[in-house]
């Protein structure tokens, strides 16, 4: 876990009654188009380069974001609380299990986790639960990023998430949340130009279906191919570096990606020297 604070180190104790064998990332904060599908793709893709399976579960059964861009999946309609119980049963089978939950839905996932006792369930399983929480300004984000940690405190690790593609954030880590967050690490997804984010569009029309972002460099021009390849690199960087948020056993992973390059100081240069 990285940088826990004496709250969660003491509740991993008591909790984890048996050795951490799987990882569940879910996101489940109530905020719509902030980026939570492409995160989850970005760990997928991390893990995939790391030689570490992992399932994704769709719960979303309206929008259906992951099914779309991977047709294999399982599609696990989320509608009310009572619905998680099937979750909880199977939850565990692979490493890695990450979640997408419907947007809106923090209240009814919370009384779900209440419900069936989430944290002894993941206790008896093997199984530390990682919520990336989305560093959004919007109100509702905040108060139900607020809720979740609440909630989740005694049993969960965390992981804030900057897109500021989607969404600004400053008054998010000017709050209170971010005291309540201490400890844990920050991933920025970084802006892809629009024009790459055209082509992606251009492309998935083309070949009639969602393409992932990896899918997309065998279908977009150079350029846009060479940002994404980038991109993904940039933001795998980022998630390796607290690889111990996204796996069981941070000694499984393969691929060290490399870290992000320092800026080097550039000396200006005199337009009269040249």
């Amino acid at each position: 876990m990285s940088n826990p604070t004496k709250k969660q180190t003491a509740a991993a104790t008591i909790q984890n009654s048996k050795p951490v064998t799987s990882r569940m990332i879910a996101p489940m904060q109530s905020i719509g188009r902030c980026g939570k599908s492409t995160f989850i793709q970005l760990v997928h893709h991390f893990l995939g380069e790391s030689g570490i399976e992992s399932a994704i579960i769709d719960l979303d059964d309206e929008h259906k974001t992951m099914k779309g861009w991977y047709p294999e999946v399982n599609l696990l309609p989320f509608r009310e609380a009572q619905d998680l119980g099937r979750l909880f049963n199977f939850c565990g089978a692979s490493p890695v299990e990450l979640m997408d939950f419907p947007a809106q839905a923090t209240e009814e996932i919370l009384k779900g986790f209440a419900a069936f006792n989430a944290d002894a369930i993941f206790a008896e399983k093997g199984i530390r639960l990682t919520i990336p929480i989305f560093a959004s300004n919007e109100s509702v984000a905040m108060q139900s990023a607020a809720r979740i940690v609440q909630a989740t405190c005694s049993y969960a690790d965390y992981v804030i998430v900057r897109n500021p593609a989607k969404y600004d954030s400053q008054l998010f880590e000017a709050s209170r949340l971010m005291d309540m967050l201490t400890g844990a690490p920050v991933i920025e997804i970084p802006k892809l130009s629009a024009m790459t984010v055209t082509e992606i569009q251009n492309a998935s029309r083309a070949n009639r279906k969602l393409l992932t972002f990896v899918e997309a460099t065998e279908h977009v021009p150079i350029a846009a191919r060479m940002e994404i390849k980038h991109w993904l690199n940039r933001c795998a960087q980022q998630i390796n570096r607290n690889k111990e948020l996204f796996v069981p056993d941070a000694s499984l992973v393969r691929n060290a990606f490399g870290e992000v390059p320092a800026d080097a100081p550039k000396e200006k240069i005199n337009f009269f020297d040249l």
